[in-house]
């Protein structure tokens, strides 16, 4: 395993514990507008989707955890489920509420972007964003990311269509 780390953050596997240690976090449905979670969030749900975590292929989806460096506290997950086959992948973020803007989206962003490149050899990685979801937007343009593509009406929420934008990073070694 590659060590992936900042001075303010490090990323490390999932382990059962991360289950109830977040549930808390996932929990509300006001605290995650733009996640993909069912609500209500139950801590089976929890369980089920860090043991998901746990089993995937790494070859197919490589999750973490991100961790605070100065407490080792969990502050969310990043993911990349890779395309092998095309060399790329998806890359997943969340960040639990009382942790946002604190630079440690941006900082695991970084990370795991570096490790797709330098580690998995992929040519390109690229993230799905709801086109009102202003905070991430930023975030992974200031990690540089460019807009590819507007899909329009591409996620039901609460009965609502809303649109999509791709944001692609290609490895320009």
């Amino acid at each position: 395993m590659v060590e992936l780390k900042t001075n303010d953050i490090y990323l490390r596997n999932v382990v059962p514990e991360d289950a109830h240690l977040l549930f808390n976090y996932l929990k509300q449905k006001s605290d995650n507008p733009f996640s993909d979670f069912k609500y209500p969030f139950t801590i089976d749900d929890s369980i089920k989707m860090f043991e998901k975590m746990m089993l995937a292929n790494p070859q197919k989806y490589y999750g973490q955890i991100i961790c605070q460096s100065s407490s080792q506290l969990p502050t969310g997950f990043i993911s990349l489920r890779i395309d092998s086959k095309n060399k790329n992948a998806e890359i997943g973020l969340w960040i639990a509420l009382p942790f946002r803007n604190k630079g440690y989206g941006q900082s695991a962003v970084k990370l795991i972007t570096d490790f797709g490149f330098n580690n998995l050899n992929l040519n390109l990685i690229y993230c799905n964003i709801d086109s009102d979801n202003l905070k991430s937007i930023n975030l992974f343009k200031k990690c540089g990311y460019i807009k590819e593509v507007e899909l329009k009406e591409r996620h039901l929420v609460d009965g609502q269509f809303k649109d999509s934008i791709i944001f692609t990073k290609f490895n320009r070694n």
